[in-house]
């Protein structure tokens, strides 16, 4: 595994009012990667910007000037992801790491993403991009933990994806995909994406 330039690099900080379909950057192994807003308050119970959902690209670019929206809505359109949705707080933001860059209209992805993103509490409780509890799964990577996260959290889950060492050494029985474990129990005919092989194959 590559070790250096492995961790999230600073950018610049910045405290932006979050808007659904803002997207944004940040540097890790000398690329910028992209990532869209697909709400900025899932939980109506939290305070406004508390709870952030996020879709992570495998779209890169090796400077910020180069990212194109075109290519970002192909990318989110092909569901060219590096993680699957998640919720995170603002410190991405405020500490530095994540860069506001632009907004694409929500319509662009309403359809193909934000209709078929889940969120797993259990079996018995999968919400939707409403937080309303459902029982589908149109699509495995459109699928994440219900919960909170910070950047942090998504760093170790993009060294998982792009083969890097782990910033801090992996604590004991950490595996953010293990809800997956329990969903193929039950939604057999779905196939798992390739951040579930690879964190077992690293995490065990």
């Amino acid at each position: 595994m590559q070790i250096k330039n492995n961790k999230l690099e600073f950018i610049k900080k910045n405290r932006p009012k979050i808007k659904i379909g803002d997207y944004f950057c940040f540097n890790i192994n000398k690329v910028f990667y992209t990532g869209v807003v697909l709400h900025n308050h899932l939980d109506k119970s939290l305070k406004e910007n508390t709870m952030i959902t996020v879709l992570v690209l495998n779209y890169h670019e090796k400077s910020i000037d180069d990212i194109s929206s075109d290519k970002l809505v192909s990318a989110l359109k092909n569901r060219d992801l590096l993680i699957p949705p998640m919720n995170i707080n603002r410190l991405g933001w405020t500490k530095g790491f994540f860069l506001n860059i632009g907004n694409i209209e929500s319509s662009d992805f309403k359809e193909e993403i934000i209709e078929k993103c889940r969120f797993f509490y259990g079996l018995s409780t999968i919400y939707n991009m409403e937080f309303k509890e459902v029982k589908d799964i149109p699509n495995y990577s459109l699928i994440g933990k219900t919960g909170i996260y910070n950047h942090l959290g998504l760093e170790s889950m993009v060294q998982i994806s792009l083969d890097l060492e782990f910033t801090e050494p992996n604590p004991e029985g950490y595996n953010p995909y293990e809800y997956y474990d329990e969903l193929k129990t039950k939604y057999s005919n779905l196939e798992l994406p390739f951040w579930y092989y690879k964190a077992r194959e690293r995490l065990g």
